[in-house]
This record gives C-alpha cells, sequence and structure tokens, in this order.
C-alpha cells in the first residue's frame, strides 16, 4: 500500500469510529469514554482522540457529572443525526 492509501485508511476509520461513538452515546443516552470504549471493544487510548474531536466540533458536550472517575457525555442540540 502507498503512502497515501495509507493515510485515506486512517481519515475513513478514524471517521468511522467518531461515528460509532456518536451512535453508541445517542442510544445509551449519556455515556463516558469506558462506557464507549468497552461497548466498540477498544482500549480507551484508542478512542479518546475521538472524543477530543467530537467535543472540538461541538458534536459532543460534557454534562458536568461523573461515573467512575470518568466524564459523562451527552450529544450536543441533537437535531436527527443521519446515522
Amino acid at each position: 500500500m502507498n503512502e497515501q492509501s495509507l493515510q485515506a485508511n486512517k481519515t475513513v476509520r478514524r471517521y468511522k469510529d467518531q461515528k460509532v461513538v456518536l451512535e453508541t452515546i445517542q442510544e445509551l443516552g449519556n455515556a463516558t469514554l469506558k462506557d464507549v470504549a468497552h461497548l466498540m471493544g477498544k482500549q480507551l487510548n484508542q478512542i479518546s482522540g475521538r472524543f477530543t474531536e467530537l467535543k472540538r466540533t461541538g458534536e459532543i458536550e460534557p454534562t458536568g457529572e461523573t461515573k467512575d472517575g470518568c466524564m459523562i457525555y451527552k450529544l450536543k442540540d441533537y437535531q436527527g443525526w443521519l446515522f
């Protein structure tokens, strides 16, 4: 695989993981990083970047509450995600 293909694959994987994070939070109502990582079968460090990206773009936000030492997140202004 060439370098351009490798980079494209990483980008596609990142967006797929973001979508799964959003779907999981939507399904659960609210969720922590630990909740989502467990359901995705991934380590915390494998998806913490997706949470950071989704917070930065304003798609998720903290509820102000914690669970098991982790911040709980919700979808921000949910308005009909197309999943």
